[in-house]
């Protein structure tokens, strides 16, 4: 198998909206100026009229009192219970907050509690928990409001209920005020997801509903959304040309529809950005159609819009956007550029984010002294996770254990944040991987198998941590406890686990490719892994070695010749070394040999292989010996 390597990984940001209380003003009546009665006489006045009132007056006027300042109480009580709960929101406790709004409305039974307790439900995905609220709603209200009828409609909607929430939400519309109709459109859109069906569903209703509203951006939104998902795309780019007109800034709802179409319907987008005049839209659709580029994989499009808000505008952002493209483009040069003109010009937060970018970058130029200064230079706490998965990974190529050590540890102190490149998940596999070259075989699958017993048995275990570790006791038990068998059993287990990921796939492929009775189980596999990631290195030479390994290396040369380019690796050597032998393409073979032995002269794959076909060097180990060398000395 391919050699273990790393991957940059998107993180998401969300933003949460919390709602206002309204506040009454009353308009102060003045007198005319003739008419003004000096404070003095007016409290005596008001001294006298009390005086004089009946004995029954002032009793009834007491019990009104009382009443009054019940109610005032009451509201004061309610304010402070809502803002209590709003707060334990936006600290997390979504569950205290909704039990707060639940006993509120239970003991005023004012709707305006029940909706937004359903609201908060709703939004976390409790809709069981929010149909209790509704439940409990309809006691206190048997017959209907409007404002119950929408909450139930949005629950039906949220619910994914397709039937119903297409064909009674004209009817929601028609009493909901703004935000309730903002609300309906946005909950819309998420139904359109469901597929084109529901979209062709519901785009008369939808088309209809949202003329009635021109200048409202979430009616745009759902419009675009509904036209491009049902094949409609002229209607869908005029929604888009009105929407950039209506949402200049971006709100968060419009970069993830947009972002969603560009998954979903690029051509949509792509004529619609290809249409607008660049010079009509704000800096934010400029950087948007930037943003949408780069999802569709068009990056010298991308890149050269970048290059021309710089000749305009040359802010460390953009500098900082124009290395990110050059860097997917392979193109480290221009990335190096750009970046260090970000560290010498940007804030704190850019510099230590351009600093880690360009360590990336010189590892991916194979400089990893280079890689290694400039992660030294990461100072800001917001990068340290990424500066420790760095700094060990480089040991770790340096096969310098003790240094690993040291960075794992410093890792194993901070956590990813919101800037973090790298996921938790990288430093649980360099965890891993330093377990898997300290120590004897067997310590080590007792040390994985301890590890994966702790999970199953925590109840509630980490599943990515989880398929790890049966990936690398899989690996274990094929490569140095020659166990094939269970190390395919391990394999499967870590692909139940993960059953969509292309890297899992692929692993458990490339065993299966090692043993006759299972090979062409592994084909597919890996054909499959292929589908979901065909620029992936190490899934290009699987693929290629399975159809060394069935007969074809004349198909098997292009896969592992594109892994060898963008990963140049040992094992890949050692796989062009045999299809060129076998395509009586003896001086290839011998070129691949000698790069091979440069990468790694010890490497047990390429010696085999190179002693199979004779083309051993005398200066180089004997298999049995890298072998030894890989395992720690290890028989």
């Amino acid at each position: 198998m391919a050699s273990w390597h790393q991957r940059l990984l998107p993180l998401a940001a969300c933003i949460a909206v919390i709602a206002t209380t309204p506040v009454l003003a009353q308009a102060e009546i003045k007198k005319p100026a003739d008419q003004a009665v000096s404070p003095l006489t007016k409290d005596l006045n008001t001294s006298l009229d009390k005086l004089q009132k009946p004995t029954a007056q002032k009793a009834r006027d007491a019990a009104e009192e009382k009443i009054r300042l019940q109610k005032v109480t009451q509201d004061a009580n309610a304010f402070a219970g809502m803002l209590a709960s709003e707060l334990s929101l936006l600290q997390g406790n979504t569950g205290g907050a909704l039990g707060a709004y639940v006993v509120m409305f239970e003991r005023s039974g004012r709707p305006e509690l029940a909706e937004r307790a359903m609201q908060i439900a709703i939004n976390g995905g409790g809709y069981n928990e929010a149909q209790l609220v509704l439940e409990r709603w309809r006691k206190v209200e048997p017959v209907p409001t409007q404002l119950q009828k929408q909450m139930a409609w949005e629950l039906d909607a949220s619910r994914g209920n397709v039937g119903t929430a297409l064909s009674d939400f004209p009817d929601v519309l028609t009493q909901a005020n703004e935000a309730q109709v903002r609300r309906v459109f946005l909950l819309l859109s998420q139904l359109s997801l469901a597929g084109p069906q529901v979209a062709g569903q519901g785009y008369d209703n939808v088309m209809a509903a949202t003329k009635r509203y021109p200048n409202m951006s979430e009616a745009a939104v759902v419009e675009a959304m509904y036209a491009a998902l049902s094949g409609h795309d002229k209607q869908a780019v005029s929604a888009l040309n009105r929407l950039a007109r209506l949402d200049a800034d971006i709100r968060p709802t419009t970069q993830l529809a947009i972002g969603l179409l560009a998954q979903k319907s690029p051509q949509v987008i792509n004529q619609f950005f290809s249409q607008a005049d660049a010079s009509k839209l704000s800096d934010m659709w400029r950087e948007l159609q930037i943003d949408t580029l780069v999802r569709t994989e068009q990056y010298d499009k991308a890149f050269q819009l970048i290059q021309n808000e710089l000749s305009q505008n040359p802010t460390p952002e953009l500098q900082l956007q124009a290395g990110i493209l050059a860097m997917k483009k392979k193109d480290y040069r221009d990335a190096e550029v750009f970046l260090s003109k970000v560290y010498q010009g940007g804030d704190v937060a850019q510099r230590n984010r351009a600093a880690t970018l360009l360590a990336v970058v010189a590892f991916g130029q194979d400089k990893p002294a280079k890689g290694v200064e400039w992660a030294a230079k990461i100072d800001d706490a917001d990068y340290q996770f990424d500066k420790g998965v760095i700094l060990a990974t480089a040991a770790a190529e340096r096969k310098d254990w003790a240094e690993m050590r040291k960075h794992l540890d410093t890792i194993q102190a901070s956590k990813p944040s919101a800037n973090s490149l790298y996921e938790q998940a990288q430093a649980q596999r360099l965890e891993l991987l330093w377990i898997y070259n300290q120590k004897d075989p067997m310590v080590v699958y007792n040390e994985y198998s301890k590890k994966i017993d702790e999970q199953m048995n925590s109840g509630t275990p980490d599943v990515n941590l989880l398929a790890e570790l049966y990936a690398q006791r899989g690996i274990l038990l094929a490569d140095k406890l020659n166990r094939p068998e269970d190390a395919l059993k391990d394999l499967q287990k870590q692909l139940v686990l993960r059953p969509d990921d292309a890297n899992d796939m692929n692993a458990l492929g490339y065993t299966m490719l090692a043993q006759e009775a299972s090979r062409e189980q592994g084909f597919v596999l890996v054909e499959q892994a292929y589908k979901l990631e065909p620029q992936a290195p190490h899934i290009n030479d699987s693929l290629g070695w399975a159809y060394f390994l069935k007969g074809q290396p004349e198909k098997a040369v292009a896969y592992l010749k594109f892994a060898y380019d963008k990963m140049p690796d040992a094992e890949v050597a050692a796989h062009l070394v045999d299809t060129y032998m076998a395509l009586g393409q003896e001086r290839k073979a011998r070129e691949f040999a000698k790069k091979g032995l440069e990468q790694d002269s010890t490497h047990a794959v390429l010696l085999e292989t190179l002693t199979r076909h004779h083309m051993q060097p005398k200066s180089a180990p004997s298999a049995a010996a890298a072998s030894q060398v890989e395992t720690g000395g290890k028989p």
